[in-house]
């Protein structure tokens, strides 16, 4: 008896190691505002079944927010000036926030078998890079760079 319990249990510790979260960037999109001005889209997914940040965490105030940061890359000298979350692709509003446009606090995180779109204006020429990291406490950090090159119109 004690053998069949101690393997449910060890199953069950298996699935739910198993379902930890797992980010990833999704698409991106880059557009020209004006000139040396940029629009930078982007999607984070969380392909597994546990959210990074609990709902019972943000409410309690337990642990710290997710981060998203956005800066210059190792080419040229990208400064952000504006960032915010979007509803979607091609939503022209977003929820920006107040300070410190290069670091946004996901408080609600990526939930379960979720993407969310986050928006940046970017000052910088074209072919600068940026670089974009994805930090929780719950998943691995993940880290992209993007070049400031308008993404070709879809058909």
């Amino acid at each position: 008896m004690l053998e069949e319990e101690c393997h449910r249990n060890f199953a069950f510790t298996m699935y739910h190691a198993g379902q930890m979260p797992q980010l990833s960037f999704g698409r991106s999109d880059v557009a020209t505002v004006r000139p040396a001005v940029w629009s930078v889209t982007i999607e984070i997914k969380n392909e597994k079944l546990i959210p990074t940040r609990s709902g019972l965490a943000r409410i309690n105030r337990i642990g710290r927010s997710d981060l998203l940061t956005c800066g210059a890359g190792k080419i040229g000298t990208a400064k952000v000036v504006a960032a915010g979350t979007v509803g979607g692709w091609f939503d022209n509003q977003m929820d920006a926030v107040r300070h410190e446009p290069g670091r946004l606090q996901v408080d609600r995180g990526i939930g379960a078998r979720e993407s969310r779109i986050f928006r940046f204006i970017i000052e910088g020429n074209e072919g600068d890079e940026v670089a974009l990291k994805y930090e929780s406490q719950k998943a691995k950090t993940v880290e992209t760079t993007v070049v400031l090159k308008a993404t070709p119109k879809r058909p």
